[in-house]
């Protein structure tokens, strides 16, 4: 083989190993965008909270990140899921709260005639009187 052959292969399998990386790259499903809502009682009252949240759930790892509805980073959830029940640490961004421990139940419900799939979890502190609530929500279009 002479070298101009090998010149071109080489340069052949780089094309094909950066195209494969980007790829790769590009495939990497970044977390999925799903609806929450954080219950907080008062006095006689509850507060609420709302907007979108990124979730990813890979490998047992779960993490989710909340936004209000004008983009500011509200809370980090982060832990595990074993068979539909996740444990999580909550982290409140911009309070003096505490890191919670919560523990919530991962749900899946079919709507087959809308076509379409909803994962549900509810979070709160196992053993309390519930002080907080979290609720994650996503829906999936079912083919």
């Amino acid at each position: 083989m002479g070298a101009e052959s090998k010149t071109a292969r080489g340069k052949i399998l780089a094309v094909v190993f950066g195209i494969a990386v980007w790829c790769s790259s590009a495939s990497a499903a970044p977390g999925e965008q799903w609806g929450w809502f954080l219950t907080e009682s008062g006095i006689d009252q509850w507060f609420l909270l709302q907007g979108k949240a990124t979730v990813t759930m890979t490998g047992g790892r779960f993490k989710a990140e909340l936004y209000n509805d004008k983009g500011v980073h509200v809370a980090t959830l982060e832990g595990e899921e074993q068979k539909g029940v996740v444990d999580v640490k909550v982290e409140r961004h911009g309070t003096d709260d505490d890191i919670r421990s919560m523990r919530g139940q991962r749900r899946t419900n079919d709507f087959r005639a809308e076509r379409r799939r909803r994962e549900s979890i509810l979070f709160s502190e196992p053993g309390k009187i519930p002080a907080v609530v979290i609720g994650l929500t996503h829906d999936t279009a079912i083919r």
